[in-house]
């Protein structure tokens, strides 16, 4: 048993999870009759181009790799506890390590896979305890949502979806997200309540890790791979862009810390700084990325670092042009034009991304 204070996380002996409660809510996360960390094989045949395809039909052949243990359990110099778990199959070989860090309302898995098989496809199980119709999965700049039953031949289609960083699942009044590092594909379906196998309502979300084609190349993906993956409990939008930034962008201990050239206050809704670099036509300029990522109304105050005192800020197009189109929306609220970059206020629209040129 893992306790955070925030978390409470039972392990079982073959190393998958049998239940995640978030503390704060009371809510147990892991649907009963399921477990969290599970590897699924699935028979990977498709009919056409071997190293790109999934066969719809590959879903019907998954079986679990149920040769797994717990392999020990350590607390690290930060209070993380961390629990190792070695699954085996044949020509398969997964070490994974489950942490639970202090203070943290994630939990996180770390795998490395010896990979030696051929014509296989190697899924991870996350069920969560649930239900909703449609699955928000991120793309660039924004998300795209399919659908977690499928009632038609065109939901039926969609049956693996690029992931990007984080697949979300969200109900009414709370939300669960399983926030990746390394891996962009995975699938979803409901898990029907059956009283008479003890399985609970949810949804389960499989992640895609590894595949095993043989055209064009014999020995595609054989060898050593890491992955990483976190669950993520009462996933708001912030905490899961904040957990996809932290899995996706590690912090280089060995670099000085400096204060940000550029960053927002006064925020609400869920903007995004996504980069701050110099202009691509060499006049020293700052060029600043935004966008709203979760599909509302955002605003902000843009905050410049001293070295900038008295820089102007202006919008641009994607191309870093000035002129832009007038049918698009504008972020600055003083309009076209260069204005006062120290607290220009930023309102941007769902999904609007923004590009603007800071000038000394």
């Amino acid at each position: 048993m893992l306790d955070n204070g925030l978390l409470r996380v039972r392990v079982e002996a073959d190393g998958t999870v049998s239940s995640m409660v978030d503390l704060a809510s009371r809510r147990e996360l892991v649907p009963a009759g399921t477990r969290l960390g599970r590897y699924e094989l699935l028979k990977d045949e498709p009919f056409h181009w071997d190293a790109w395809d999934i066969q719809r039909d590959a879903f019907l052949t998954a079986s679990g790799l149920d040769d797994a243990t717990v392999d020990g359990v350590e607390t690290t110099a930060d209070g993380s506890a961390i629990v190792s778990v070695v699954t085996k199959a044949p020509n398969v070989a997964i070490r994974t390590r489950i942490t639970l860090r202090p203070g943290a309302n994630t939990l996180d898995f770390n795998a490395d896979v010896d990979w030696r098989t051929a014509e296989q496809f190697l899924k991870v199980d996350v069920p969560v305890s649930v239900q909703a119709v449609n699955a928000q999965y991120e793309c660039q700049y924004g998300m795209v949502e399919r659908p977690i039953n499928k009632n038609t031949r065109s939901d039926d289609a969609k049956f693996e979806s690029c992931t990007h960083r984080f697949v979300r699942i969200a109900d009414s009044g709370y939300a669960a997200a399983v926030v990746n590092a390394s891996t962009y594909g995975s699938d979803v379906s409901p898990i029907h309540e059956d009283a008479a196998h003890g399985t609970g309502r949810g949804t389960m979300i499989r992640l895609s890790l590894l595949s095993a084609p043989l055209y064009p190349d014999p020995r595609t993906d054989q060898g050593e791979h890491s992955f990483a993956w976190s669950v993520v409990a009462d996933a708001r939008m912030d905490a899961v862009l904040a957990e996809a930034s932290r899995l996706n962008s590690p912090v280089v201990g060995e670099l000085p810390a400096i204060t940000p050239l550029v960053s927002l206050a006064d925020v609400t809704g869920a903007p995004v700084l996504d980069w701050v670099k110099l202009a691509d036509d060499g006049s020293d300029d700052l060029v600043v990325r935004l966008y709203e990522a979760a599909g509302g109304n955002a605003t902000a105050t843009l905050r410049l670092d001293s070295a900038l005192a008295g820089a102007s800020v202006e919008e641009t197009t994607i191309m870093e042009e000035p002129g832009l189109p007038e049918d698009l929306p504008r972020a600055l609220a003083a309009g076209d034009g260069p204005v006062l970059a120290e607290g220009a206020a930023i309102a941007l629209a769902p999904f609007q991304l923004v590009t603007l040129r800071i000038r000394r």
